[in-house]
């Protein structure tokens, strides 16, 4: 297995493991939880992104965490049990805690690479 190989497996490997801790954080409240699903954001902002994909993932990430936070911000306006209003804020808080790491990185990496042109 090459160099590119490998490190494709293990973006792609952070990515969904990312999105299932993200689906466990909603039962399992824990900081390890939650730090392990910042870490692989990380990574999937180190190294999951090509330069052709750049502004497709940051819009897709904006989106996701703009959206997350607008609808829970939206949910204590409507008539819901609590316990949905708080179990579905809290997949928005993970989504958020899962995609805004990575956003950043590659943000953080694309203003170095402009900065370089």
């Amino acid at each position: 297995m090459d160099k590119d190989t490998a490190l494709s497996a293990v973006s792609v490997g952070a990515f969904w493991i990312g999105l299932l801790l993200v689906l466990v954080s909603l039962f399992i409240k824990s900081a390890l939880v939650a730090g392990t699903i910042i870490v692989l954001g990380t990574v999937v902002g180190l190294l999951n992104i090509d330069v052709d994909e750049v502004v497709r993932f940051l819009l897709a990430n904006v989106a996701i965490i703009v959206g997350s936070a607008a609808l829970k911000t939206l949910l204590i306006n409507f008539t819901l049990p609590q316990s949905v209003v708080a179990f579905l804020g809290s997949l928005f808080d993970s989504l958020i805690l899962f995609f805004a790491p990575a956003a950043l990185i590659v943000a953080i990496k694309t203003l170095i690479d402009l900065s370089r042109d």
